[in-house]
């Protein structure tokens, strides 16, 4: 006897106690592993534990986009093993999830459509994994109100998961370290107003810290995401609508702007905390970006792209970095500071030509290695006195010296 005829003839598929197919596989490869001479609990322990899945359909679910499969997901979620999502579509609303570590897979296309009021899914367990799950709401245009996805324990993860036609929030997330990252669609609501957000993270009052959204889009500009009283996020390679990164106006200590790197945005961006940093954007049309007052420490950078008509205010903030960079007909420029209060830098490559318009600081100013303008030097008064006066040439004189004060190369 072969040993696939041993296990065949030992651990059939179904009946003799096993409650579900992971079990069954479970001890069949325990039996091909002992039949090789190792001990599988010894050796393989975590090997053998990734079969210890269940599915919703060991407990009863459909997944045919008709029948009201929650009570089948509940109790599978509830058994606090990890649970297996074969392809389909699931009708479901106001699962809970509370289980540390438990992980829910997805696997083909398995879509959890809202088929009641209220979130489709709400997770209150640490370190809880969600990969390749897609929430939908019932219609693009929905009547079942609440947000999607609820997370509210620590360090959670949704992984290449998707999020749409959401009342409220595609995502709405109160714990510290969440990560979400990749997609299986995109994450939306269907909200279209000013307080209408794709992914919401944050819980006002208490700060959490280390947030990290990578490689998703929202594939609208009325949308977008917001942090409030976060900090040390990270935003990357990734396409939304609107950004906000807020205080809430409780202040609580460790805030900060994060980092928002290499992503297209397609609508107005706020920022209300101090060491903000934004490198290699692209503001797709015109984006409104705004310091609150009382930000300093912030990075807004050359290596960004803005669309026309784009504005940028600073709110009379001391210590941001603003730059960027324009360009009309042959005159390139770069703007310092903010549409208010800044200095342009421009270079006509075409007729060699330099200019500022604004203020500029420094010791002395050199023309091909030698200084032709330096520190502004000791007052000189005009002339007067003397025996012999020349009336026109005293005048010249003046007129000179007045030029010389007015352009500031000597004192007044």
């Amino acid at each position: 006897m072969t040993t696939l005829d041993y296990i065949h003839s030992t651990e059939p598929m179904v009946g003799e106690g096993h409650a579900t197919l992971p079990d069954t596989l479970n001890r069949a490869l325990k039996t091909l592993l002992t039949l090789s001479g190792l001990d599988p609990d010894g050796d393989f322990p975590g090997f053998l534990h990734s079969f210890d899945w269940v599915r919703p359909q060991d407990y009863g679910a459909v997944g045919n986009g008709i029948a009201d499969d929650t009570l089948a997901i509940q109790t599978a979620i509830n058994t606090g093993r990890p649970v297996f999502f074969p392809a389909g579509t699931y009708c479901c609303v106001g699962l809970t999830q509370t289980t540390n570590s438990q992980k829910l897979y997805g696997i083909g296309r398995a879509s959890l459509i809202k088929n009641g009021n209220g979130a489709i899914l709400t997770s209150s367990g640490d370190d809880v994994q969600v990969f390749g799950l897609e929430f939908r709401g019932e219609a693009a245009t929905p009547v079942f109100t609440g947000d999607n996805i609820v997370l509210n324990g620590q360090r959670p993860q949704l992984l290449h998961c998707g999020s749409v036609w959401a009342f409220g929030h595609a995502v709405r997330a109160t714990g510290a370290r969440v990560i979400i990252e990749g997609q299986s669609n995109i994450y939306q609501t269907a909200d279209p107003t000013a307080t209408g957000w794709d992914i919401y993270i944050g819980n006002p009052g208490t700060m959490t810290l280390e947030h990290r959204i990578v490689g998703i889009r929202t594939g609208q500009s009325t949308g977008g995401v917001k942090f409030v009283d976060c900090g040390s996020q990270v935003v990357a390679d990734s396409v939304f609508g609107k950004l906000s990164i807020l205080d809430s106006g409780a202040t609580p200590p460790g805030g900060n702007g994060g980092s928002t790197t290499s992503c297209r945005i397609l609508n107005d961006v706020i920022v209300g905390w101090a060491n903000a940093t934004f490198v290699g954007n692209l503001f797709g049309g015109a984006v409104d970006f705004e310091f609150l007052s009382g930000t300093t420490a912030c990075s807004l950078g050359l290596t960004n792209v803005w669309g026309n008509g784009s504005t940028v205010t600073n709110s009379g903030n001391v210590g941001n970095h603003i730059a960027r960079f324009f360009r009309d007909g042959t005159v390139s420029f770069v703007r310092y500071g903010d549409d208010v209060t800044y200095t342009d830098v421009r270079i006509d490559t075409y007729n060699d030509r330099f200019e500022v318009v604004g203020t500029v600081q420094g010791s002395a100013f050199r023309v091909a290695g030698t200084q032709v303008v330096g520190p502004q030097g000791a007052p000189v008064p005009n002339v007067s006195g003397g025996t012999t006066v020349d009336v026109e040439a005293r005048a010249t004189l003046n007129t000179l010296l007045a030029r010389l004060r007015s352009h500031g190369l000597i004192g007044i």
